[in-house]
């Protein structure tokens, strides 16, 4: 077999086992925001309790749903630290999956509702909503000394409590 033939079957060996090494891959950014600052904990005049927002979604595994869907997420991901009554969020994803979560952190039911209903999130989902297999979403009460709330939290909530976002 030639060499250069051999490179090549190596390379994309290579590049199959870190794709498979990847699959499953879940990475999350750090939680943040007005309300907590990673070095400093959460602000000073929180008080609880807080709401906890998770999202699940799964995303079509057909054309590119996945960079619509994402490309929605950064714009709100941008619109949040404007919101008022926003705590912090953060969000995660499978790296080479079509699953995604967001968690968000609100001072009240009445702040999060106010983003939740407003003209941006609404416009998201409505025009992303084709790119949708499944989505979930769960709300919890948390103290503010559970900041940064945890992920298998969050996970959890979904997991017992979650309501599908068509029910």
């Amino acid at each position: 077999m030639p060499m250069s033939l051999q490179k090549s079957l190596r390379k994309m060996l290579v590049g199959l086992a870190s794709a498979w090494a990847l699959s499953g891959c879940v990475l999350a950014t750090p939680f943040e925001g007005p309300g907590y600052s990673k070095g400093a904990g959460p602000a000073s005049d929180l008080e609880g309790p807080l709401i906890a927002s998770v999202t699940y979604t799964l995303i079509r595994d057909t054309g590119n749903n996945r960079d619509i869907f994402f490309d929605y997420v950064e714009k709100l991901e941008s619109a949040l630290a404007e919101q008022p009554g926003l705590v912090g969020f953060s969000r995660r994803a499978d790296f080479l999956g079509n699953e995604a979560w967001t968690l968000s952190v609100w001072r009240d039911q009445e702040s999060l509702l106010a983003f939740v209903n407003g003209p941006g999130h609404r416009r998201a989902v409505k025009e992303a909503w084709n790119t949708f297999e499944n989505a979930k979403f769960a709300r919890l009460e948390i103290h503010p000394d559970e900041l940064p709330l945890q992920w298998d939290r969050a996970l959890a909530a979904l997991e017992t409590d979650g309501r599908h976002y068509y029910e």
